[in-house]
């Protein structure tokens, strides 16, 4: 399963390239802290679409939010909960919250990425 934020974000804020504040917000799984989510891997969604599989580590995030993806702006363009093969659209996602982003939102990580930070700042990837 699924370890609860408060232990999967622990060691996170020690791969947050960002200042002290956001990795203590990651650490704390603030869903007051700065938007910071980590999109572990792309898949297709029923639709034909591809998504991210993302958890909130910090703040929260909502269809129309701009981000960083690699440095690059981009918006969010949609955030749902994944419910076996379904996507249930969601107002929004708060820390701790394990959920897809939405196709225009991936196409922002470039073609053959694998994973990747979506939030302010930079992000590097844990060892696969």
């Amino acid at each position: 399963g699924v370890p609860p934020p408060e232990v999967a974000f622990a060691d996170r804020a020690a791969v947050v390239a960002g200042d002290a504040a956001t990795n203590a917000a990651v650490a704390a799984c603030d869903a007051n802290g700065p938007p910071l989510a980590y999109c572990a891997k792309f898949f297709e969604a029923p639709d034909g679409s591809v998504r991210g599989a993302a958890r909130v580590l910090s703040g929260s995030l909502k269809a129309g939010d701009l981000v960083a993806v690699g440095g690059l702006a981009a918006t969010v363009d949609c955030v749902a909960a994944m419910m076996g093969s379904e996507l249930m659209p969601l107002e929004e996602a708060r820390a701790g919250a394990v959920v897809a982003l939405g196709p225009s939102l991936c196409a922002a990580f470039g073609p053959g990425a694998k994973r990747g930070g979506v939030g302010r700042g930079t992000f590097e990837a844990p060892a696969a």
